[in-house]
């Protein structure tokens, strides 16, 4: 029988909502998909810019109705819109992220909301490896100088060149639920790096991490970052090397994925939103080929409760074999319903969705473009 937790910090719930909202962010434009909490049939508004390579949508939490997309546009470049109506209006905002040196924003990749105090705040990661925060409502981005013009910059992020913009970002930005000036981030080639003092100075949290093959970014290569919502004490990554959790008292990183037995290498994971020992992975083909794919074709989501220390597998309802696809990093989430639902959104445009923490499967949504993230959000009562 699972343990029941004391709480350390506050969780949302997503009791007294109307509906539930997955915000869909894919190649070629953004999607938002509705539904009650039975979660059995959604109805969707979209596509928004299609055409247009949707990084990221989120729905704010603070206030339920406000929507930021970071998008990649033929008349706009890298720019992020903002809704106010759920997606029926969307306006580029007056001044995205921009560096004041000649390195320029290849790509806006990850948005994250303020502290819940800070009704105001956004924060913004970048390729190549940059942070914004904006302090009004999203309108207009300011470096956060601490991190972006740090002495140690090029050398944290491997001198970031053109040829691999794709893969050099900041990818995972977390806010600590009861202090707003603690922060965390994760980058591709980089690794993971604490301020204490709302970005104005960055402490390295790599301790324990086995090397790759990336010698510039200090061995450290991440692919997805996650802070417990409920104990901002354990957090957990996805890394080049395999999955790693952190209890920030030891400051060490802990190696949790050999127990599986496909591999452990992947892009995404995410936790359950009120046990901390509780997570998912999706692993995929890790051989030297690096296919990113389903390992021999056959998707399975694997599930721990122990924090990492074992593992089990969990493929009711996916494709027995001949199923060629991946997972991107933040392309899988959990919502906050008592039986919490677990989404996946594959590189082959469908979403899977579990109403029963894993244990089984089915295909909710088929035929869209590659998908890069889903986010989960709800309307008010």
């Amino acid at each position: 029988m699972r343990k029941t937790l004391a709480k350390k910090a506050p969780v949302k719930t997503a009791k007294n909502t109307s509906e539930i909202i997955l915000l869909v962010s894919t190649s070629k434009g953004g999607f938002i998909y509705y539904s009650d909490e039975k979660r059995r049939f959604w109805e969707v508004n979209g596509p928004y810019l299609l055409g247009s390579i949707v990084h990221h949508m989120i729905l704010d939490p603070r206030d339920s109705k406000t929507i930021l997309m970071a998008a990649q546009t033929k008349t706009h470049g890298p720019m992020i819109f903002k809704s106010t109506d759920f997606g029926m209006n969307w306006v580029p905002v007056k001044s995205p992220p921009k560096f004041s040196t000649s390195k320029k924003v290849a790509h806006i990749y990850r948005l994250t909301p303020g502290h819940e105090s800070e009704v105001n705040v956004w924060y913004a990661g970048t390729s190549p490896q940059g942070l914004f925060k904006s302090e009004d409502f999203g309108d207009s981005w300011q470096e956060v100088s601490g991190f972006n013009n740090h002495p140690q910059i090029d050398k944290w992020c491997g001198n970031s060149v053109s040829s691999t913009l794709k893969y050099e970002k900041i990818h995972s930005i977390m806010v600590h639920p009861q202090n707003a000036r603690s922060l965390i981030i994760g980058m591709a080639s980089g690794g993971v790096f604490e301020s204490m003092d709302g970005g104005e100075s960055w402490t390295s949290m790599n301790e324990g991490l086995l090397t790759t093959e990336i010698k510039d970014s200090l061995g450290r290569d991440p692919h997805l970052v996650v802070q417990h919502p409920m104990d901002p004490s354990r957090i957990y990554q996805q890394n080049q090397s395999g999955i790693f959790r952190l209890d920030v008292g030891s400051r060490i990183w802990k190696h949790i994925g050999a127990g599986i037995d496909m591999g452990d290498i992947g892009f995404s994971l995410c936790v359950h939103p009120q046990d901390p020992n509780i997570l998912w992975v999706f692993p995929m083909e890790g051989t030297d080929i690096w296919s990113r794919v389903c390992t021999g074709g056959q998707p399975a989501v694997y599930c721990s409760e122990d924090g990492g220390d074992s593992w089990f597998r969990q493929d009711i309802g996916f494709p027995m074999w001949h199923a060629w696809f991946t997972v991107m990093s933040k392309a899988m989430i959990t919502d906050h319903f008592d039986s919490v639902g677990l989404y996946i959104g594959t590189t082959n445009g469908s979403i899977w969705h579990s109403d029963n923490e894993g244990n089984s499967w089915r295909q909710i949504i088929t035929h869209l473009p590659k998908i890069y993230a889903l986010e989960v959000g709800y309307t008010k009562k």
